[in-house]
């Protein structure tokens, strides 16, 4: 049908630091324990989210540099993922990069109306998920539920229980779908220029039409549910989970960071590292129970956001890439996980 498109690694460039004054200038209000000796420009380090990062060494420490995008997040948005990392590291989750604070006490910075941030750099490795043992999809659920535990007593939290906005937002968008949106996706597929979109969004889209009207009913039911809401991650996935062997060494970006209920990340790690493997699945949500039980309610909403997500994610990257014509700088990534998405779609319905 298609052709599958391996990502190419990740350029790195390394410069020496008198080309990078700006960032060098940006640095002098940290304390990092030594003067910096080189900089490493990963650029968007494989995501897809318009932020920039760079890897800086002292003769002893390494550091994240982060540069959020213009236009997100704002800055009262900012304040309150830090204030929610802050408060993880104090209950003793520290598998995490916890922003530095400068010499006036600030953990970011604006600059050339962007934001700015660092963080210790945290050793571990992505794992393949077609390479991950069982004990490794395990021991990421697991600390998932640790960072859940802790982040549950966050201050402000609302104390009403209150439908998912997650799971709000996804029954608004298929509504969006089925009325127009998927026949608009279609009438500017045929003025798309690159074949290899062409061929993934014909099976999205086929695939969309059959599923579409039975997840809107599902969506309609589960949306009129009121939930504890606490902080959670909205974008946990298998890269962003680091493993030194097979323990997790730390959990990366939280930029989507919101209130909602925690099946909303259970879903989306466990659709990301597990599959469709029920004897996975299985394993990976007793992992998740050891340090988290979850209610019933919550299993059900953890598979109501599964099936959504196997169906609106592909969605999105059509609506950006076909009629929001968004560009990114790497389409060979953005092919391969469109890929990723439709292996997860049923062989027959």
């Amino acid at each position: 049908m298609y052709q599958n498109v391996r990502c190419p690694p990740i350029e790195t460039v390394i410069v020496t630091v008198n080309k990078h004054s700006d960032i060098l200038s940006f640095l002098g209000r940290y304390d990092l324990g030594g003067p910096v000796q080189h900089v490493e420009s990963l650029g968007a380090a494989g995501g897809f989210s318009g932020a920039e990062f760079w890897r800086i060494e002292t003769v002893s420490e390494r550091w994240c540099l982060r540069k959020w995008p213009p236009a997100h997040p704002s800055r009262d948005r900012l304040e309150w993922i830090h204030r929610v990392l802050q408060h993880a590291w104090k209950e003793g989750f520290t598998r995490l990069p916890l922003p530095l604070a400068d010499s006036q006490g600030a953990t970011f910075t604006e600059y050339e109306g962007c934001f700015w941030e660092i963080a210790p750099w945290l050793n571990g490795e992505v794992v393949d998920r077609l390479a991950a043992a069982t004990d490794q999809l395990a021991a990421a659920m697991e600390t998932l539920a640790h960072f859940h535990e802790v982040v549950s007593s966050f201050p402000g939290s609302p104390r009403i229980a209150q439908p998912s906005p997650g799971l709000a937002d996804r029954y608004r968008l298929l509504h969006k779908m089925i009325n127009g949106g998927l026949d608009e996706i279609s009438r500017q597929l045929s003025s798309t220029s690159h074949r290899e979109v062409v061929e993934r969004a014909t099976v999205i889209l086929e695939m969309s039409r059959r599923r579409a009207p039975s997840l809107m009913i599902q969506l309609e039911k589960m949306t009129s549910i009121n939930l504890s809401w606490q902080p959670c991650i909205r974008d946990i996935h298998c890269q962003h989970v680091l493993f030194t062997g097979t323990q997790v060494s730390g959990l990366i970006d939280f930029g989507a960071m919101k209130y909602d209920t925690v099946a909303t990340d259970v879903a989306r790690l466990l659709g990301s590292m597990a599959r469709d493997d029920p004897s996975v699945r299985q394993q990976c949500l007793l992992a998740y129970q050891r340090a988290r039980p979850l209610t019933t309610t919550e299993r059900d909403l953890v598979e109501c956001f599964d099936q959504a997500n196997v169906v609106l994610s592909p969605l999105n990257w059509l609506q950006w890439l076909i009629v929001d014509g968004r560009q990114f700088d790497n389409l060979s990534l953005v092919l391969q996980r469109l890929d990723e998405l439709i292996e997860r779609f049923p062989s027959q319905d």
